[in-house]
């Protein structure tokens, strides 16, 4: 897995067997979104970004950090940014409650 606490490294992604970089990058510390924007790489850019996600546990399975792409097309819809990234990019909703199965906005 790749180290996205300090910044220093790059998420790659293989796609018809070319390497290449993810220019944004998303995940939680200590409950907290984080964002990270790549600027350079001696590999071309992927469009879109990736969340790598909180710990999670499915169908008895226990999933650590999972990787999910977010084509550029989504990257700023409402569902996209209610599921991520607390609506931050939706000035008139605000997070009322959260826990891992329900997520309740106040809009306004």
């Amino acid at each position: 897995m790749y180290n996205l606490e300090d910044g220093d490294k790059i998420i790659t992604i293989r796609v018809k067997n070319k390497l290449y970089a993810i220019k944004n990058a998303y995940w939680r510390k200590n409950g907290r979104l984080v964002e990270r924007e790549y600027t350079e790489s001696n590999l071309p850019f992927f469009d879109g970004a990736i969340y790598v996600g909180e710990d999670i546990y499915i169908s008895r399975i226990n999933y650590s950090r999972i990787c999910i792409y977010i084509p550029p097309s989504l990257l700023k819809t409402l569902l996209t940014n209610a599921l991520f990234f607390d609506c931050k990019d939706f000035s008139h909703l605000s997070l009322v409650y959260k826990n891992p199965e329900i997520r309740i906005y106040r809009v306004g």
